[in-house]
């Protein structure tokens, strides 16, 4: 009776809750024109008010998209990183004008596996990659796949303060370069126990509107306010988040930070004491979070497991995004 009743809440929890290709929303941007973006494991997304569009690129499987960035400087511009490379559009209010598609043929980058994307407020990208770094400065590419101080290449996220680029990996801390008018150099990295990082696994990074550095792990999250490997150190959240591995973090208006995790949504005040979460029992649609985005109305999108939801006034609109993906237009 006991192997009997395991296994209809198996098949329960896979029936409702399962991944469905095209279900899986990694990434999420809300451009100029308030139409909604979204990287899915299918492709990417847009919704105009009730219309949505889905592109693709031609022949193969659908692409799987990990990450989009939207030039802060630069209106209708999207850099958008995949497993198979990078596609840079521009895009009006109804379409997308234009497309270019870079990979490890006309790039020279050696993975075609981007995992996150930064700006400098000179406008060059940095893209982390699990074999290196690479960047886009005055229309050249460089790969780079060994740094100073840090002995693996598996880069999983980048986050920008002026000239200093912050590169989170995987088993290695946060690796930490500076751009000079010589190139890049300087590099060091962050890595317990000469740091106060929870892990040496980083999963994401946060600069917030006080350039502090927020730190995701697999064990937990972190705030760095300090230029000093050994000190600033001063916010490391445990027991009160309902799973340590953390997906994404974002900041809203109000200096609140939200946390994305492998079992629910989180919200951390701006006391810096208060933590709220939710869950699929709150009305999210799974408790896989992957990714969350602030709209100008300060409402939340999140991409979860199974599609996307909309946190305003205290209420989850659910989408599933996998009855979009099915008949897509090409890049």
């Amino acid at each position: 009776m006991y192997i009997s009743i395991l296994f209809l809440f198996v098949f329960l929890e896979i029936g409702s809750f399962g991944q469905e290709p095209g279900g899986k929303v990694t990434s999420i941007y809300v451009d100029e024109y308030g139409h909604q973006w979204f990287g899915t494991d299918r492709g990417l997304l847009r919704k105009f008010g009730d219309v949505w569009k889905s592109y693709n690129i031609q022949g193969g499987t659908p692409i799987e998209v990990n990450f989009i960035k939207g030039r802060i400087d630069l209106i209708s511009e999207l850099w958008i990183g995949t497993t198979t490379g990078i596609i840079k559009i521009n895009y009006s209010s109804s379409n997308i004008d234009s497309s270019k598609i870079f990979n490890s043929i006309n790039t020279g980058f050696q993975s075609d596996n981007i995992k996150g994307i930064d700006f400098d407020n000179e406008k060059n990208v940095y893209f982390a990659t699990p074999r290196g770094i690479g960047i886009y400065a005055n229309s050249v590419w460089r790969f780079y796949t060994k740094l100073r101080d840090v002995f693996k290449n598996d880069f999983t996220s980048a986050g920008v303060i002026g000239d200093t680029i912050f590169l989170g990996t995987f088993g290695e801390g946060v690796a930490r370069i500076f751009k000079s008018a010589d190139g890049y150099s300087g590099a060091s990295s962050y890595i317990p126990p000469w740091s106060a990082l929870p892990g040496d696994s980083i999963t994401c990074i946060l600069i917030d509107s006080k350039r502090n550095q927020w730190y995701g792990t697999t064990k937990g999250i972190v705030r760095h306010s300090n230029n000093e490997a050994k000190e600033g150190w001063d916010l490391i959240f445990t027991n009160e988040l309902p799973n340590l591995h953390i997906n994404y973090l974002a900041e809203d208006k109000q200096g609140n930070i939200w946390i994305g995790t492998m079992n629910g949504l989180s919200k951390l005040n701006n006391d810096l004491k208060t933590i709220t979460t939710w869950n699929r029992c709150n009305g999210l649609p799974s408790d896989t979070i992957n990714t969350i985005f602030i709209d100008k109305d300060q409402s939340v999108w999140i991409g979860t497991n199974n599609g996307v939801s909309h946190f305003s006034q205290s209420t989850f609109t659910n989408t599933n995004t996998s009855n979009y993906t099915k008949n897509f237009v090409l890049f």
